[in-house]
């Protein structure tokens, strides 16, 4: 059985990934983009830099969550440590994980050619367009993550699924709010 504390962990990282997409997305999307295009323009050198902090926070935090070695905290450690006392949860959810490694192994590819390490045989730009991952895929995945952790999190007793899933949503939303009065007040200010 794991301790309580790493599946906490495991949710607080869920929950800085959602907040970083939620953010990410509120600055890149086509309608807020095309709204604020002005605002942004006049501030690229900061909007530049969070979206692309934010993303590269997205494909580190997917690969801390699906990390393999048997000496960190993550969704594979906790599986192994609770397969005896929920082997058929345990072998569900590794089988759902081996099924969704192409779709994972996108942010993974990202973490480890662009931000983690860098390819010296191409060009973060050719990595992205050779990978190819679509913000639907994004989205894909992370519900996937919250799912997953969602499951060992109500496994363990620590909350249950549908619980988990409201506070997930509740951070999410708080997160695209807070981006856009950040927006309207730069806006509002002419700044």
């Amino acid at each position: 059985m794991t301790d309580l504390a790493t599946i906490r962990e495991l949710i607080e990282r869920t929950i800085e990934l959602s907040r970083c997409h939620a953010i990410w997305w509120e600055l890149v999307n086509r309608t807020n983009f095309d709204r604020y295009e002005q605002l942004i323009q006049n501030h690229e050198d900061y909007f530049a830099a969070t979206t692309h902090t934010l993303f590269q926070s997205i494909a580190v935090i997917s690969y801390q969550l699906f990390e393999r070695r048997s000496d960190t905290k993550s969704i594979p450690s906790v599986i192994d440590a609770m397969r005896d006392s929920h082997p058929d949860l345990m072998n569900t959810l590794s089988a759902k994980i081996g099924s969704a490694k192409p779709l994972l192994g996108k942010l993974f590819a990202l973490r480890n050619k662009v931000y983690a390490h860098r390819s010296k045989l191409k060009s973060p730009e050719e990595i992205f367009a050779e990978i190819g991952l679509t913000p639907d895929e994004m989205n894909t995945a992370l519900i996937f993550v919250r799912g997953v952790v969602s499951s060992l999190a109500e496994a363990a007793g620590e909350i249950s699924s549908a619980d988990l899933a409201e506070e997930f949503e509740l951070r999410i939303s708080c997160s695209r709010e807070d981006t856009q009065l950040v927006m309207q007040a730069l806006e509002k200010h002419g700044l």
